[in-house]
């Protein structure tokens, strides 16, 4: 039998659980639950690693005030686009000047 490689879950860094803070008229209330993003293991097989990796990258890095003075662009459920080989087929935002994700859902 094949053993998988594996690597740390980038979601939550290995500690199997990650932290929410919910707001809810200014009442804060904080949650620890496990990672979505390993169930709760720590790990991931390398491929999801790599999955991991690229879904970091697709994210805007401009500040707000570009968003402002350049606008989004609005992208209906599974519209087909993608980043950086990643189809996001969730409706989602785009950043009109650097064109990477802004915001999903």
């Amino acid at each position: 039998m094949e053993i998988e490689e594996r690597a740390t879950c980038m979601t939550c860094g290995g500690n199997k659980t990650i932290n929410l803070t919910l707001v809810d008229n200014d009442t804060e209330t904080k949650q620890v639950l496990g990672c979505i993003s390993c169930d709760g293991k720590g790990w991931v097989t390398k491929e999801e690693r790599a999955t991991q990796e690229t879904e970091r990258k697709i994210w805007c890095k401009c500040p707000p005030e570009i968003h402002d003075s350049h606008g989004i662009h609005y992208h209906p459920d599974n519209s087909g686009k993608t980043y950086l080989g990643l189809e996001v087929v969730k409706h989602h935002y785009s950043c009109r000047k650097c064109g990477l994700v802004v915001q999903i859902g």
